[in-house]
């Protein structure tokens, strides 16, 4: 009896290792891609389930692409904090960051060449590592100007900050974006990302179709006579 129940056990030990090891094999094959920013990335006042990164998963997700967008932004935050924190906010194997900060920076009255110098960080550190960067503007023309620069010369995709933030859709304080805004901020983003992932959308609706025709052709096959 004792070793019956050994077995089953060792049984079901096996069955959930598994499990274990596929789950983590389907995450690590999915390409991450990892937001990295203040509390209009975080979803200050919305919550991350509403924020722009968890609405662009789903649309990467309902146009049937195998990506998975991380929320690494921290409320309060400025590019000193995300330039301390890159190693572990941006895991090895990322396919692309999304930079998005700097409002914190200039409430803060962090001076511009420092806050330059930190931005060359971030940026510096992601092309040593060859992981491609999406860097946002801040929302304002002379800093968009900067942004522009700083992305060109370290290969960097760079998108105005009218693209990342939505005045038009702001909470209760005026400044942190709705639920909707972000809606707004993660389509404008979706054909960067896209762009970024190197798959066109009929390539990845393609993919997911083409299994599942297999499939039914398979089933459809007569089984084989004994």
């Amino acid at each position: 009896m004792t070793a019956r129940l050994l077995s089953g056990f060792l049984e079901r030990l096996a069955g959930a290792l598994l499990l274990c090891v596929l789950g983590v094999g389907a995450a690590l094959s999915q390409p991450l891609v990892v937001a990295l920013g203040d509390s209009n990335t975080a979803g200050w006042g919305v919550g991350q389930g509403a924020a722009f990164p968890s609405q662009l998963n789903a649309m990467l997700q309902r146009r049937g692409y195998n990506a998975r967008i991380a929320n690494a932004g921290v409320s309060g935050d400025t590019f000193g904090g995300m330039l301390s924190r890159l190693d572990s906010s941006v895991p090895a194997g990322t396919r692309l960051v999304i930079v998005q900060g700097g409002y914190n920076d200039l409430i803060r009255g962090t001076p511009r060449d420092v806050i330059i110098a930190r931005m060359q960080g971030i940026l510096s550190q992601l092309r040593a590592r060859r992981v491609p960067a999406v860097l946002c503007g801040f929302f304002f023309p002379e800093w968009d100007a900067v942004g522009r620069k700083l992305a060109a010369q370290y290969g960097a995709r760079f998108v105005p900050g009218s693209t990342c933030y939505s005045p038009r859709h702001t909470g209760p304080d005026r400044l942190h974006m709705s639920a909707e805004g972000h809606a707004v901020v993660a389509q404008r983003l979706m054909p960067v990302v896209q762009g970024a992932l190197g798959v066109s959308r009929a390539q990845a609706v393609k993919r997911p179709a083409a299994k599942k025709a297999a499939k039914k052709a398979a089933a459809k096959r007569p089984a084989p006579r004994s």
